[in-house]
């Protein structure tokens, strides 16, 4: 663990302890609370409780996207953001069945494209939390017609 994790947990056991003691002095103002068992165990137990807490709170802040209906224009005019408007395409299909010509009209000319593939550049998702790769829009054509439409990460 590191002094960074240390010096957090520190600081979250003194909010902790001082917010028992206080709540404690209130009920009763006449005890000392600094021997009392149930103040420090509280503190010691729901310390690493909340940080954990925080670090998952961190980590869906930071994973968080928006998902947003296709916009033709939207994905024309902004190549790093494409991975907003990727969800919306997959998982409503809205791609399968349409020829090459009829997908070149929609999402405009592919960064790759082979006989049986059309691949677009989508931007660096946050769906990948440390991601150092971009995420790719690939499209598979059978028989001249969109078959299968995947996200993934180069």
């Amino acid at each position: 663990m590191g002094f960074d994790a240390i010096l957090i947990m520190l600081v979250i056991s003194i909010v902790i302890f001082l917010i028992g003691f206080r709540i404690l002095r209130k009920r009763q103002p006449a005890k000392n609370h600094f021997k009392n068992p149930i103040l420090w165990i509280t503190t010691i137990v729901s310390t690493p409780l909340i940080y954990i807490g925080l670090i998952f709170l961190w980590i869906t802040i930071a994973t968080h996207y928006p998902q947003r209906d296709f916009n033709q224009e939207k994905w024309i005019k902004d190549k790093e953001t494409r991975y907003e408007y990727t969800d919306d395409l997959v998982d409503n299909e809205k791609l399968i069945g349409q020829t090459k010509a009829q997908i070149l009209e929609l999402l405009g000319e592919p960064d790759y494209e082979t006989e049986v593939t059309m691949t677009y550049y989508i931007g660096f998702s946050p769906r990948h939390f440390i991601g150092i790769d971009p995420d790719w829009l690939e499209i598979e054509f059978i028989n001249g017609k969109a078959s299968k439409v995947r996200i993934y990460n180069s």
